[in-house]
């Protein structure tokens, strides 16, 4: 086993340092040893382990927060059309019986407008 540390960014790359970890346990016991290598390769390879782990764990909080930034603005965003559509309901009803919108109607759409700006 590579004493250098792997860049480990994936999923795959963790199953492959657990593949590394398994051969060297597999090994300490077909040589019948009870430790780890004077090298400390199983050590270091589970250390490996553990900060991938980490550092996979930091990136799923950090889509976890892009997603919940993502959503609200999604909200926001459909909040702004749902207030368009109906702006645009009201005004299509006038405009279809040639009636002009009452100073209530104006202020909705107005409102509405005023949101999405």
């Amino acid at each position: 086993m590579s004493s250098e540390p792997k860049a480990v960014a994936t999923v795959e790359d963790v199953l492959a340092l657990i593949d590394d970890y398994w051969c060297l346990a597999y090994a300490e016991g077909k040589e019948g040893r009870t430790q780890d290598t004077e090298q400390g390769d199983a050590q270091r390879c589970r250390t490996q382990i553990e900060q991938a782990l980490a550092a996979l764990r930091a990136d799923v909080l950090r889509l976890d927060r892009d997603n919940d930034a993502l959503m609200i603005e999604r909200d926001a965003l459909r909040a702004q059309v749902e207030a368009l559509r109906k702006a645009l309901a009201i005004a299509i009803r006038q405009n279809s019986h040639d009636m002009l919108m009452t100073g209530e109607e104006i202020r909705l759409c107005q409102a509405a407008m005023e949101k999405t700006a």
